[in-house]
This record gives C-alpha cells, structure tokens and sequence, in this order.
C-alpha cells in the first residue's frame, strides 16, 4: 500500500493545524476564563465557531445537497443534540 507524496503532505498539514489549534486553545482558555468569561459560555463559543466551519468546508466540498436529510430532520436532530450534550 502506498500513499502517494501530495496526499501525504496534505494529510500532514491537517494534522499540523489540528495541534496547534489544540495548542493555541489552552493559553487562549486561560486568559478568557482570568479576563472574566465564565467557562460555559466559552465553551458555548468555541462550540458554535467549530460548528459553523465544519458547516461551511462541508457545503465547499460536497454542495449544497449534502444537507438534505431524507425525511429524518428530527432523528438526525435528536442525534445531534444528543451527541453535544452526551
């Protein structure tokens, strides 16, 4: 099996900004929470802002058509919800 160069590259990268997302966030968290915001509502934000672009790379890459949901709204709903709050 083998991966070719440009894939593996680009595989790298993603890994590269996942960690130093994940490095930033801490430092960040620190001073938000000393500054005065409460822990939940910064969560509540970083929640929306992941949110929001995962929204916005998946309508970029698959179109707007990967949104449709097969008559099943409220499981995928409830899904959701569920997963966010489990």
């Amino acid at each position: 099996m083998s991966i070719n160069k440009q894939h593996g590259c680009r595989s790298i990268v993603y890994l590269l900004i996942t960690v130093i997302g994940w490095g930033i966030m801490y430092p960040a968290s620190k001073h938000a929470v000393s500054s005065g915001i409460d822990g939940y509502y910064l969560t509540f934000i970083r929640y929306v802002l992941g949110e929001v672009l995962v929204s916005v790379i998946l309508i970029i890459l698959e179109g707007k058509q990967s949104y449709q949901t097969e008559s099943k709204t409220l499981l995928l709903w409830f899904s959701e919800v569920s997963a966010l709050h489990g």
